[in-house]
């Protein structure tokens, strides 16, 4: 990966995080954790993997962050020090989700055995 690719990848990640608590309103009790970003060698595009808590609200969060994306675009290209910043797309992280289930599972499987 490029430096300024590198650069580029970081600056979003440490942007876009207070940027979603600030300017969405999420679901009372709901938490939105960026897990991973990609962006497009081109600079164009960058795709923003969002984990969601509790995974019931994910379908909400999703929507209003969705809703945002023209805002928080700005609000990122404002701090941005590049010719243009990447289209932002949006994706649920759903591994999260595997990681809980399993642990819930194990839980269970612990319990019955006491």
């Amino acid at each position: 990966m490029s430096q300024r690719l590198d650069r580029a990848t970081e600056f979003l990640r440490h942007t876009l995080g207070p940027l979603l608590i600030q300017e969405v309103e999420l679901p009372k009790n709901t938490v939105v954790a960026i897990t991973n970003i990609t962006v497009s060698p081109d600079l164009r595009y960058a795709t923003v993997w969002l984990a969601v808590t509790p995974a019931s609200e994910a379908g909400v969060a999703y929507g209003r962050i969705k809703a945002a994306t023209a805002e928080l675009q700005r609000l990122a290209s404002e701090k941005m020090d590049l010719q243009f910043t990447p289209k932002l797309r949006w994706r649920v992280d759903k591994s999260g989700n595997t990681v809980n289930e399993i642990e819930q599972l194990l839980d269970q499987i612990h319990h019955e055995r006491q």
